[in-house]
């Protein structure tokens, strides 16, 4: 089925950086000025659809160099991140029967210390760094969305048979 041809990695289990790193279009498929169009609105819906499936993993790429960008240019994002990824690691290292006691009768185990430090995460992250998460998401957002709506999508047509072979 269409659906089972263009499924992203991620959905079928657990698979190598090498199925993604065969999944990124080159640059001149992914920009070339060649491939960009005004869609009519009757393609618009299917022309996103399609790309965003086809440039899955490019559009990943993209949204990581704009992060990456983000934090450099937002210090507290930096300085947060880092923090978080200390906690994160403090947290992720402990055996599974750690426990965190609070007070005399309250004892959280490991999965509901990571509920909490998910939940103290993005608290800090919204208290903290909010105007640069959600610039940096909406960024993202629009980049991605531009592109899958101008390219033309003619490279799902030719590819289609070399996907399904590999």
């Amino acid at each position: 089925s269409s659906l089972r041809r263009y499924q992203s990695p991620a959905m079928s289990g657990s698979v190598a950086i090498t199925e993604y790193a065969r999944l990124f279009r080159n640059f001149e498929e992914f920009g070339g000025r060649s491939h960009f169009s005004l869609p009519t609105p009757d393609q618009l819906s299917a022309r996103i659809q399609q790309n965003l499936q086809y440039f899955a993993v490019n559009y990943v790429a993209v949204a990581l160099c704009v992060v990456l960008i983000g934090v450099l240019l937002h210090p507290w994002c930096l300085v947060i991140s880092c923090v978080l990824m200390c906690g994160w690691y403090a947290l992720m290292t402990r055996p599974p029967t750690f426990k965190v006691q609070l007070g005399d009768k309250l004892a959280l185990g490991k999965k509901e210390s990571m509920g909490v430090m998910g939940v103290i995460s993005v608290l800090a992250l919204m208290i903290f760094a909010g105007t640069a998460v959600f610039a940096i998401v909406g960024f993202t957002v629009t980049i991605v969305l531009v592109h899958a709506s101008f390219h033309s999508g003619l490279h799902a047509e030719l590819h289609r048979e070399d996907d399904n072979q590999i």
